[in-house]
């Protein structure tokens, strides 16, 4: 199966594995790696890249209610909205200094999905998520919707709302078609042809 392909990917690098089990272990529900963290691995055994491509920074996500704060989650959001601080953002830096303490000289980006329907970055408006594989099906391109946990005993858990065929097939697809512009801007600024030449775009299957 493609998700123990990804599992026996990631976990046989020292480093990764550490970083997964860490976060398993990060107080908040729901918790994974996920993106480029699993994405880019994959690419490089898939195209047989002799050293492993840098980690830049890993992206870690969980889904915890925006009602579970203490205080009413009209509250929260208007917070959010406005851009001021809050209990989600003190939360995040938190658990992203506990990473970095751990695992010096990685950038970790740590954000609850529960309330990225509200960024301000966003380009299409979504509904509120209801689930973290909901949050992560709005990202941009279906082999970066994946995402990774430890879930104990050895085992690990693979987050594929999309599946792994387009991984596995070096295709860069976007989730959406109104994604489709962003998905090419995100090509070429991360230089994914340049690491992996024999990467292609398709568009994507649905005609939102």
């Amino acid at each position: 199966m493609l998700e123990e392909r990804v599992v026996a990917i990631l976990t046989g690098n020292v480093e990764r594995k550490s970083i997964i089990d860490a976060v398993a272990k990060l107080d908040v529900p729901d918790c994974w790696i996920a993106g480029g963290f699993v994405r880019n691995p994959v690419w490089d055994a898939l195209f047989e890249v002799k050293e492993d491509t840098p980690m830049n920074d890993v992206d870690v996500v969980y889904f915890k209610p925006l009602n579970s704060y203490g205080i009413p989650q009209e509250s929260i959001i208007a917070l959010l909205q406005c851009g001021e601080p809050n209990s989600i953002w003190a939360e995040e830096e938190r658990l992203q200094k506990e990473l970095e303490a751990q695992f010096p000289g990685l950038e970790f980006e740590v954000k609850n999905q529960a309330r990225m329907y509200l960024s301000p970055v966003k380009t299409v408006k979504d509904p509120p998520y209801v689930s973290l594989s909901d949050a992560v099906a709005a990202w941009v391109e279906t082999a970066t919707a994946t995402g990774i946990r430890s879930i104990g005993n050895g085992k690990y858990e693979v987050l594929v709302p999309y599946g792994l065929q387009d991984l596995f097939a070096g295709v860069i697809r976007p989730t959406r078609a109104i994604f489709e512009e962003r998905a090419r801007e995100r090509m070429e600024q991360k230089r994914w042809r340049t690491l992996w030449p024999k990467l292609r775009f398709e568009s994507a299957n649905d005609s939102a």
